[in-house]
């Protein structure tokens, strides 16, 4: 889960990420969550979601994120602006199993980002870069391991 104190400025309304991930988790076929921000002219920050689902289930994708979309307006309201939710394999991770969301934030921003020397998994980066980009977010890929990297 994401820290208590993680929140996205919505034009001007404070939204909690771990309130987010939690709508996201209560879908039953979803088993993780995360939810970072993406930049908006109008509206400042709008949140972006990601899920992992349970192994052997395969929704629609196009049907999982309307559902997850209508789930997020029920439960926090439609000035969330919630339109976006990713289907991954995982979610990036440390070895301690903390989700890496500043590197989710940096693909669905298109900035540069570092994958930290802690990573327990770097080869499923250029994957959820893919899904990011087709969803048409992000721009090429920025990036940048910690030079510290084993």
């Amino acid at each position: 889960m994401t820290r208590l104190d993680d929140v996205i400025n919505t034009a001007g309304h404070r939204l909690s990420t771990y309130q987010m991930e939690e709508v996201l988790i209560n879908h039953p076929d979803v088993v993780e969550a995360a939810v970072v921000s993406r930049l908006d002219d109008l509206k400042g920050e709008i949140p972006v979601g990601f899920v992992v689902l349970y192994p052997g289930k395969t929704p629609d994708p196009a049907e999982l994120e309307k559902t997850l979309v209508k789930q997020m307006r029920n439960d926090i309201g439609p000035i969330c602006c919630f339109k976006k939710c990713m289907i991954l394999e995982m979610l990036p991770k440390t070895r301690s199993g903390k989700c890496l969301r500043n590197v989710l934030k940096g693909m669905v921003r298109g900035t540069a980002y570092k994958v930290p020397p802690t990573i327990s998994d770097a080869s499923i980066l250029p994957d959820i870069l893919k899904v990011v980009e087709a969803a048409g977010l992000g721009k090429k890929s920025n990036l940048v391991f910690d030079e510290e990297a084993n």
